[in-house]
């Protein structure tokens, strides 16, 4: 297969994202979720999974949001390149299955992963881990504590 610059992985899906929702579901149970939620946007669409892992004897919750955001950007300018029209709500539902399959291909290795003891679960997890705020660590990382990550010094190298 040749690569083109405007290639989107997996866009040609027609699976539907609840569908998909329900495979990663899956693949959570197996590395170790005990509950899973599936959560929704307020015009209903699915929006992601939260579930909850247990770590010693602390039960931590976890949010993955799947963000379509970025699909829809790229299918559009595409379709803005090649044709003057274009069905700008197809492209929202085509982002959407296109990016909760990514999703599911991203959690299929770490699962494969966590079941091969390469990694453990919470390990893989730990950016979508949430806070007492409810935001991901990752979310928390990204407002706070990069504006407080010093500036690498140079080091010199010894040969």
């Amino acid at each position: 297969m040749s690569r083109r610059d405007d290639y989107i992985y997996l866009e040609n899906t027609e699976v539907p994202p609840e569908r998909t929702a329900g495979e990663i579901t899956g693949l959570l149970v197996r590395a170790g979720a005990r509950h899973i939620q599936t959560e929704y946007g307020t015009g209903g669409e699915l929006e992601g999974l939260r579930w909850s892992m247990q770590l010693a004897q602390q039960v931590l919750w976890f949010s993955m949001p799947v963000r379509t955001a970025g699909v829809f950007k790229q299918l559009m300018n595409r379709a803005q390149k090649h044709s003057p029209v274009y069905d700008a709500p197809k492209l929202q539902q085509k982002a959407k299955r296109v990016a909760w399959r990514q999703l599911l291909r991203w959690t299929e290795v770490q699962v494969a992963m966590i079941q091969s003891e390469m990694v453990e679960a919470v390990e893989v997890f730990l950016p979508y881990l949430q806070g007492q705020s409810g935001q991901s660590l990752y979310c928390q990382f990204k407002e706070d504590a990069m504006k407080a990550l010093p500036a690498p010094e140079a080091q010199e190298r010894t040969a």
